[in-house]
């Protein structure tokens, strides 16, 4: 039976932008959960500024990241210099991924799109056993920065590891 045009997917990733700078908003965070290695990340959606491009970026909420989250916290949710968190790496990295779930959606951020060239061989198929090149694009490390005409909203009182995150919610 044939399917309709309109009602096939895109994929889960949407349509990055080209590589380079764009004007994003967050259209919608989650909480959400790797599926390979069970990693607590909050999951962004952002959309360029004209609306053509729509995509996905994972904070991961792991110590290791934890640069990165308070870069999102910070340069796309406008968290204040003020707010507390955690001493220890793991649970401040968990309060700054739910402060970004809570806080990121209408904000608008300077997202830097990286382009690189990824091989790999071809494990099934056709083409098994073959190289093959395809350019990927994701957010960068550091790819969020305050827009200079952006108005951020920040919170006005400090994020504390009290928070209520919810029992369906990995943090």
């Amino acid at each position: 039976m044939p399917r309709n045009f309109g009602d096939m997917s895109e994929g889960s990733g949407g349509s990055f932008p080209p590589a380079g700078k764009h004007i994003c908003r967050c259209i919608k965070a989650t909480a959400w959960t790797s599926p390979k290695k069970k990693t607590p990340a909050a999951k962004l959606i952002l959309a360029t500024r004209d609306g053509v491009h729509q995509f996905e970026d994972a904070v991961f909420a792991t110590p290791k990241a934890l640069w990165r989250l308070v870069l999102v916290a910070r340069r796309l949710c406008g968290m204040p210099p003020d707010a507390t968190v955690p001493d220890d790496n793991a649970e401040a990295a968990k309060v700054l991924a739910r402060y970004i779930v809570d806080n990121a959606v209408g904000k608008d951020a300077l997202v830097t799109i990286e382009e690189r060239d990824e091989t790999y061989i071809v494990t099934e198929g056709p083409d098994q056993g073959q190289k093959k090149t395809v350019k990927r694009r994701k957010v960068g490390g550091s790819g969020y920065e305050t827009p200079p005409e952006a108005v951020q909203e920040t919170a006005g009182e400090p994020v504390s590891p009290d928070t209520d995150a919810g029992e369906d919610i990995p943090f």
